[in-house]
């Protein structure tokens, strides 16, 4: 029995390396998607570059990984990569196929939206992939820009360079003193003014404020007055009214001539038969006055 044991011992070691070795390989092929036992589809997609694409790649579908890259082959347009989908994936007319870096210095992976049109993309069929700018191309178009940026600094330095040895050699330094140091007393100046223009508006708002509590007081102490006399303008007014109406009456007889008042001051026979009237009774006082009364008593 003690002969076997070690034998026994030997057989559990190399029984627990294996399965160990079995969850390992399970495990590895789990975490790439690796699937047993399942069918496949297989789609072509046209890519303009395809730099750091390899061979048994993971194809996410809408982020998950439900395919793999079958291979890479070089056309004239760019390359041709085969990729092998799950036969549960449908491709909709209105898909889109990203060729993108998942990782910063990693490989690259594609990834596919299935899109929700209502056509479909048959198996076999030829797909349009796009290339996205990666983080090298990024990188690469700042450092353009930051050469540009540190072109510009440079130019604007020199610049301000000239613009103040410029302005030390001639007079506008002393002239640009003197014109700040008078900005600064004219902003003295001002902000004494407004201090005295708001020192003067406060004492006038106070004024104002004290004269309407005395107006206010004065027509509550006179407003039984100041209602009287309310209704006394009122007859005022209705009386002129009435005097207005007369007047207006007495003018439009006036104006009519057939009136006796217009009649006398527009028809000219009765200014005649006035006129001879007063011409008889003229020569009637005269004869009086040449013969005398006489006066017969019977």
């Amino acid at each position: 029995m003690s002969r076997n044991r070690p034998k026994m011992d030997e057989f559990t070691v190399g029984l627990t390396v294996l399965i160990a070795l079995v969850i390992l390989v399970g495990g590895v092929l789990w975490g790439k998607g690796v699937r047993f036992r399942a069918r496949h589809q297989t789609y072509t997609v046209l890519f303009p570059e395809v730099y750091g694409l390899k061979e048994g790649s993971s194809v996410l579908v809408n982020g998950v990984a439900r395919g793999k890259v079958g291979s890479v082959k070089l056309i004239t347009e760019g390359a041709s990569v085969e990729i092998l989908l799950d036969s549960d994936v449908v491709i909709h007319d209105d898909y889109k196929v990203i060729l993108f870096s998942p990782q910063l210095m990693g490989g690259r992976t594609i990834s596919i939206d299935p899109g929700e049109g209502p056509g479909r993309i048959k198996p076999g069929d030829l797909l349009q992939g796009e290339v996205p700018a990666g983080v090298g191309e990024v990188m690469a178009s700042s450092g353009k820009v930051l050469e540009e940026l540190l072109v510009l600094i440079h130019q604007l330095r020199t610049t301000t360079a000239r613009v103040d040895s410029a302005v030390l050699i001639s007079d506008i330094g002393p002239r640009l003193r003197n014109t700040l140091a008078d900005l600064n007393n004219m902003t003295s100046a001002l902000r004494v003014e407004m201090a005295q223009a708001s020192l003067a508006l406060k004492v006038g708002a106070e004024e104002v404020a004290a004269s309407g509590q005395e107006l206010h007081a004065l027509l509550k102490t006179n407003r039984p007055r100041a209602d009287s006399l309310l209704i006394r303008l009122n007859r005022v007014s209705d009386d002129m009214e009435y005097a207005t109406k007369n007047v207006r009456r007495f003018s439009d007889a006036l104006a009519d001539t057939t009136g006796t008042i217009g009649m006398l001051m527009y028809s000219d026979t009765l200014h005649t038969q006035l006129v001879r009237t007063l011409s008889d009774i003229d020569s009637l006082v005269a004869q009086l006055k040449k013969e005398g009364v006489k006066v017969s008593i019977f």
